[in-house]
């Protein structure tokens, strides 16, 4: 009974076994970076932690591209009828980069529109 339990877990393992690697390889097709060289021989503390700062670049530093979607470059031309409406309103930053707030240059060639706040950064490259 023991050595039938043991090899129906044999199985359901190499099943699972053979189910990742297709579908790590499913992934690398569609050119998904995949973090699969974390060595798990150690206590489970340390291997959270060897996971934690393998995910951080992925997950903390990463560049959202949804939220990027969400910006909307705004011609200099329009910025005054937003500006008039009551449905969007400044930033924190009023009509200071976000980005550079220690070199204070008002400008509102380069408006962008996020979340119902119009951002003005200061040059073309930090618009985009």
């Amino acid at each position: 009974m023991i050595e039938a339990e043991r090899e129906r877990l044999r199985e359901l393992r190499e099943k699972d076994e053979t189910f990742l690697g297709e579908f790590v390889e499913a992934l690398r097709e569609k050119h998904v970076e995949v973090v699969d060289s974390i060595n798990t021989e150690i206590s489970a503390n340390y291997v959270q932690i060897k996971i934690l700062d393998k995910l951080k670049k992925h997950m903390q530093f990463r560049t959202d591209l949804i939220e990027r979607e969400l910006c909307t470059k705004l011609p200099a031309s329009e910025v005054k009828h937003y500006e008039a409406s009551n449905t969007y309103k400044h930033s924190k930053f009023g009509t200071s980069s976000p980005l550079s707030p220690f070199y204070p240059i008002k400008s509102k060639n380069f408006a962008v529109l996020y979340r119902e706040r119009i951002y003005f950064p200061t040059t073309e490259d930090e618009r985009t």
